[in-house]
Order: structure tokens, then sequence, then C-alpha cells
């Protein structure tokens, strides 16, 4: 078993309620990156990544906390199904909302959490009902106003970001 320490400033959500400088960004993603690389590289899929479940220390370090919605897959198994037909629709991938998980599901929700800090903290899909976002998703629309911060902030991950996104 392992104890995370104290994360005394909570959640990241509440980290980035005002804008953050681009740097403090870019750290904070490899951070996630790098956490998620660790699950998916154990087998885990987390199916819950958003920024209020990002824990921050004293120091602004960050852990991916509540496991609540995550899976462990085979290894032989690199999507897995589930009965769930609730959950946080905003992070969602396309294959999500058909039931499927892996680690592109995961990917795709770590690009939602990139456009949460960029933003701010503002809700992602803003102001849509959540029908309408499914229906946006499944024919393929994104966040796609973040893109070249986002994309930046990938690219600058390195090693750490590279088997996230492989």
């Amino acid at each position: 078993m392992h104890v995370v320490p104290m994360m005394t400033r909570r959640s990241l959500y509440t980290c980035f309620v005002h804008h953050a400088a681009r740097q403090e960004i870019i750290r904070t993603a490899m951070q996630i990156a790098a956490g998620m690389s660790h699950l998916h590289g154990e087998g885990v899929v987390h199916r819950d990544l958003a920024a209020r479940n990002i824990l921050v220390d004293e120091h602004y370090n960050c852990r991916v906390g509540d496991f609540g919605y995550a899976r462990l897959l085979s290894t032989e198994e690199a999507v897995g199904q589930t009965a769930a037909s609730v959950g946080p629709v905003k992070w969602m991938a396309p294959e999500s909302m058909r039931k499927q998980y892996s680690a592109r599901s995961d990917v795709w929700a770590f690009g939602v959490t990139l456009y949460e800090m960029v933003k701010g903290g503002e809700d992602p899909w803003l102001n849509i009902p959540v029908p309408e976002v499914c229906s946006r998703v499944m024919h393929g629309e994104t966040l796609a106003q973040c893109v070249p911060l986002l994309w930046h902030a990938i690219r600058a991950g390195g090693s750490h970001a590279a088997p996230l996104l492989s």
C-alpha cells in the first residue's frame, strides 16, 4: 500500500483558478504525463483524469489521485469494456462514450486537463449541455482552441510524455 503525503494545495483545479504562467503549466503537464505514464506502465487505466483529480503539495508537485473509475488491464488487453453508462462526459474520449477505455482514452482526458490548466480552471465545453458535448465529440470535435500551447507542452515533455502519447 502506498500513502500519498499531505497535499496542502488540494487539487490542481483550485490551484489554477487563476491563469498560471506558461512555464508552470508545462512543468505541471510534464508531472501529470509522467504519473500517467507510470500508471499505464503498470497496466492501470485511470478513466477520470481531470484537474480536480490532480493533487498538489506545498511545492506545487503533482500526484494523480482519485482512482474510483480506474481499471487494471491485463497485459494482453489493449482496450477494456465497462458496463458503466455514466462518467465525466466532458473529459471522455469518443471510444469511452461507447463504453471502451484504454490508455488512449486517458490521453484524451489529459488533453482536456491541459485545456483546464490553460483556461484557468474553466469548465471544458462551457455552457454546452452534456448530450450536445457527446454528439460533438462523437462527430470529431475537440477542444482545439488551445492547440498551439497544448502541442508545445506535449512536445516539451520529451521522454516523460513520449510513452503516454505512443
